[in-house]
Order: structure tokens, then C-alpha cells, then sequence
């Protein structure tokens, strides 16, 4: 939700330009460029991995469950939803540093390499715009090119290694479930294979809607490949989308869920035909 209320705020936008990757505020009260816009652009960003130290929270809660029951009883509540909350906000915040405090200056100079590429595109001044912008090569400026490197290094890190975390505990929250599958009933075992369904897709998702789309925007100016509208258009789709996505995808892969989610449907669904049906009756006398 709260990611959803910042695309509202914040929504953002991306293109790239031969070896330079850049994303801006596409509008709104925030799209002029300033200090303050930069780091809330940062941090705007910074939810792809607070989506990454959500999921393992969730993974190590689901794993603790299986591995030892009475130690999470005890300690997760207040103490472990504290971490967790702790946890997502340094990750965000460490994103939200990086990519704010390695922008910070030059800005109109490191603007004019794209600057024309930009207008000819979207018909505005990216220096009008609260814009950040990574370059690889074509420039002499080689603090710019160093602060690129180091920032995309740093954040392709932190992204990898939360992705192999959340295989990781994935990897042993289904054998744990496997080993214990002899003592369970058929309804549990029943459970238990929708909840690795449910893994599953937790895991896919984050790395369809977070993780490829980074990568792409991130490494294809490496190349000075020129991926397309197709490119600027569908990585800034699919990263305001993931919200929907996440859950959804989750609802949908299990039945108790998907039954009440159907439910829900078709309940509001009788409840507007009714109603333009008695303003209809009413209509007619």
C-alpha cells in the first residue's frame, strides 16, 4: 500500500540513452529538481529492496516455523515484527543513500549528454526535472563514471544477495517440509504443497517485477544497446505494478484464497446488478 501512495506521489519513469541509464519523476509536486526531490526519488527506488527484506523476513518466519516453534512463540512478537520493520528500513535507506548521495553533483553537466536524446523523446528539459542519471563511458568526467560504477555495483550486490537469500531459505523451508512429510496427515500435506506453491511464486515474482527489469535498465547502457520504447515503457510498468502482482499471484496459486477472493467477486458483482436493477424497476413506475 505504501508503495502504491508513492507512485501516486512520486511516479517515475525510464530511459536510457546509449551509455547512459537515467529515471526521473515523470510529474507532479516533486518533479522539479532539488536536494530533497533527489533522495525522495531515491528513495521511491528504494522500495525494490524493501520488497527483497519483506520476503525474508517471510522466508526465515516460514523456516522458523517448521524448524523451531516455541523459540518464534517467544521471541517473534513484539521482537521479531520490530527487527523485521528495522531490517526493511535499513535496507530502503541504504538504497535510498547510494543512489541520492552518488548523484549529487554535476548535475546539469552529466544532463547534457542525454539532454537532446530526452527532449526529441518526451519533449522536455531533462534539467527542468528531478531527474538521476548513471553513465557509463563517452565522457571525461571519470569521478561521474567511478560514482555510476560503484553505485550500480553496490546495488547489484545487495539485489543478488537478497534474491539468493530468498532461494536459499526457500531451498530449505521445502526440504524441511519434505522430510516431514512421513508424520503428517493428508490434509496437512495437502497444506503444506499449496504453501510451496505459494513459495514458489513469492519467489519468481520479485524476480520478474523487481530484479530482471533492474538489471536491464541498469547493464543494457553498459553495451550502448539501444533497447527500445518497449525498454523505457515496461520496466517502469512493472516495478509500479509489483504491489498487485505479490499478492495476487498469491491469492490466485491457493484454493482457500482464490475461493474467497471469488466470493468477494461475485458478491459485489450481484449486489451492482441488483442495484441497477431495482433503479430500473423504479425507473419504469
Amino acid at each position: 500500500m505504501s508503495c502504491s501512495l508513492c507512485d501516486i506521489f512520486v511516479p517515475v519513469g525510464i530511459f536510457n540513452y546509449r551509455y547512459a541509464f537515467t529515471i526521473f519523476v515523470v510529474d507532479g509536486i516533486f518533479g522539479t529538481p532539488s536536494d530533497f526531490g533527489r533522495y525522495l526519488l531515491s528513495f521511491r527506488c528504494s522500495y525494490i529492496t524493501g520488497t527483497y527484506a519483506i520476503l525474508h523476513s517471510h522466508f526465515v518466519y516460514r523456516y522458523m516455523t517448521l524448524v523451531n516453534q516455541t523459540k518464534l512463540n517467544r521471541y517473534f512478537l513484539p521482537h521479531g515484527l520490530i527487527c523485521s520493520i528495522i531490517y526493511c528500513f535499513v535496507h530502503m535507506s541504504f538504497w535510498t543513500f547510494v543512489a541520492g548521495y552518488l548523484s549529487r553533483t554535476d548535475r546539469e553537466k552529466r544532463l547534457m549528454y542525454v539532454r537532446e536524446a530526452f527532449m526529441n523523446y518526451y519533449g522536455q528539459d531533462p534539467l527542468g526535472m528531478n531527474i538521476i542519471i548513471a553513465q557509463y563511458s563517452e565522457t571525461d568526467d571519470e569521478y561521474f563514471v567511478k560514482s555510476t560504477w560503484i553505485a550500480i555495483g553496490v546495488l547489484s550486490v545487495v539485489s543478488s544477495a537478497s534474491l539468493s537469500m530468498i532461494i536459499y531459505f526457500g531451498y530449505l523451508i521445502i526440504a524441511e517440509l519434505k522430510r516431514k512429510s512421513g508424520f503428517m496427515s493428508v490434509n496437512t500435506k495437502k497444506l503444506q504443497t499449496q504453501l510451496i506453491k505459494a513459495l514458489v511464486i513469492q519467489t519468481i515474482t520479485p524476480t520478474i517485477a523487481c530484479f530482471s527489469p533492474c538489471f536491464f535498465s541498469w547493464y543494457q547502457p553498459v553495451f550502448g544497446i539501444d533497447g527500445g520504447k518497449w525498454l523505457q515503457h515496461s520496466s517502469s510498468i512493472v516495478m509500479s505494478l509489483f504491489p498487485v502482482f505479490d499478492p495476487l499471484s498469491t491469492i490466485l496459486i491457493l484454493p482457500s484464497l482464490r475461493r474467497q477472493f471469488k466470493t468477494t467477486i461475485l458478491q459485489f458483482v450481484t449486489k451492482e446488478t441488483t442495484a441497477q436493477s431495482n433503479l430500473r424497476t423504479t425507473a419504469c413506475f
